[in-house]
């Protein structure tokens, strides 16, 4: 349930990369470090997580009043992240190839593991169906 603040956090820290120089140097084609697509990249990323901040807080108030539709926020909390994660890992392939790695693809899939591992909990654990009404 820290997710939300940590989210936060890490947004919080590439403000610095909105300001009007450096906003410049990704934007304009003339430059010495432009790279094609990076703005529009660097955009959706910060669209998507702030929306992702909102699922997040949805998600927390639905989970802590014990709301019947808890579980199927978090299933779908846990899909909505990791779709983000994946399309991410896809941008950054088209803007710079050289950024997917064994490596990284080797993290997001196995990012997976966790969101399927606690779907199935949530689809069929007895205490879940105790706890949030159905």
């Amino acid at each position: 349930m820290v997710t939300p603040f940590r989210l936060i956090s890490t947004v919080s820290e590439f403000t610095w990369i909105f300001d009007q120089a450096r906003w410049n140097v990704f934007t304009d084609p003339a430059g010495p470090d432009y790279q094609a697509g990076l703005a529009a990249l660097v955009l959706g990323e910060t669209i998507a997580n702030s929306g992702l901040i909102c699922v997040y807080v949805v998600t927390a108030y639905r989970f802590f009043s014990r709301k019947a539709g808890a579980p199927h926020a978090y299933i779908c909390m846990l899909f909505v992240g990791y779709g983000i994660q994946v399309a991410d890992m896809v941008g950054m392939a088209m803007v710079g190839p050289e950024t997917l790695t064994a490596v990284e693809l080797g993290r997001t899939i196995g990012a997976g593991i966790m969101p399927g591992l606690w779907v199935a909990y949530f689809l069929s654990s007895e205490r879940v169906k105790k706890t949030f009404v159905f």
